[in-house]
């Protein structure tokens, strides 16, 4: 599957968060990964990044057909996965990497449709 038609898009001001630049990197392509292929390779990923307090927050967010209610917190398991393809790790790793991180991730589906992982990180103070 190609990804050429995913179109990524990022608002809010820039922050910086406290951790390790490789893992958080690891992180974020898991989350965006998942979201293209919940959208079967094409639509919209919007990353949205917001500070409060003492916390850096990015919400990213896709066009796909959204998360069974049921499904929601079993995503986060290793070896939990929807995809006929899927290993169900990209999330798994996804969580470890946050709470190592001292942060918190949950996945909502606005009722427009779609999925939106929340990922709270403590913000960097240099």
């Amino acid at each position: 599957m190609g990804y050429e038609d995913v179109r990524v898009t990022r608002v809010g001001a820039d922050a910086t968060a406290r951790g390790d630049p490789q893992l958080l990197t690891v992180l974020f392509r898991n989350i965006c990964l998942n979201a293209a292929q919940a959208m079967h390779g094409g639509g919209p990923i919007d990353v949205t990044v917001t500070t409060e307090g003492e916390r850096c927050r990015v919400v990213v967010a896709d066009a796909g057909p959204g998360i069974q209610p049921a499904l929601r917190e079993k995503v986060f398991d290793p070896f939990f996965t929807t995809k006929v393809n899927g290993a169900g790790l990209g999330l798994a790793i996804a969580r470890r990497i946050v709470d190592a991180h001292r942060g918190a991730i949950c996945v909502r589906c606005p009722a427009r449709g779609g999925a939106a992982l929340e990922v709270w990180l403590p913000r960097w103070r240099g």
